[in-house]
């Protein structure tokens, strides 16, 4: 295209924009937007036997 004229050093600057817009995304996700992690499992979420019961010895 005649009167275009790409500037290398404005592709830089683009570039290193999108580079700290992404980094600004990536840290606030990673910091989870404020949200606390419990660090205890409460009774109802633990793991118990949910399989048939063992048969009866029977002699």
């Amino acid at each position: 295209m005649y009167g275009v004229y790409s500037n290398p050093r404005d592709r830089l600057i683009s570039a290193a924009g999108a580079a700290i817009l992404c980094a600004v995304i990536g840290y606030a996700l990673i910091l989870g937007l404020g949200v606390s992690i419990p660090t205890a499992i409460p009774d109802a979420l633990k793991t118990f036997a949910a399989g048939l019961k063992p048969p009866t010895a029977t002699t």
